[in-house]
């Protein structure tokens, strides 16, 4: 899907890829601009 992404980088990562535990609190996550939220 990575393939299809918009801004995709040499480090992007699809969210379903990262595992969330107390080693991310802090995290910052950056949303290229010219991506658009498909759930609406």
């Amino acid at each position: 899907m990575l393939d299809l992404a918009a801004g995709v980088r040499r480090n992007s990562r699809l969210s379903c890829q990262i595992v969330l535990d107390e080693e991310l609190d802090g995290l910052a996550v950056t949303i290229p601009a010219e991506s658009h939220d498909m759930s609406r």
